[in-house]
């Protein structure tokens, strides 16, 4: 913990293929994801077949494998521009070949970005 890849926090596997960095928002936000869109889910399946979901703002890839795995036929595509989140969504859709994680970003236009925080 707090050397090589990852500099600022430790990780742990949450659940099977799930995996939060400690001293992070990481553990809110999987389980913000599972309670807000759970129920859209079901919603969505039930109107229209699913074939394609752009997931812009992967943060650590909660959505995108929930998405990857209720929607097996669908592809995932997951942009994440800032670097450690964007190693934790690779991390955590690694398991699901339909799941396409990007370190990038969406806009009007193209360009470079500057992240902060």
């Amino acid at each position: 913990c707090g050397k090589g890849r990852w500099p600022r926090h430790c990780r742990y596997e949450l659940q099977p293929g799930s995996w939060v960095r400690t001293n992070s928002t990481d553990q809110y936000v999987a389980i913000s994801v599972v309670s807000d869109y759970m129920g859209l889910l079901h919603s969505i399946s039930q109107e229209f077949r699913i074939r394609a979901v752009l997931d812009a703002g992967g943060n650590a890839g909660f959505a995108a494998a929930m998405f990857g795995s209720f929607w097996p036929d669908a592809v995932v595509v997951s942009l994440e521009p800032e670097q450690s989140n964007y190693a934790m969504l690779s991390l955590n859709t690694r398991h699901l070949r339909n799941v396409m994680p990007l370190n990038g970003a969406l806009g009007n236009i193209n360009g470079r970005l500057h992240l902060r925080n």
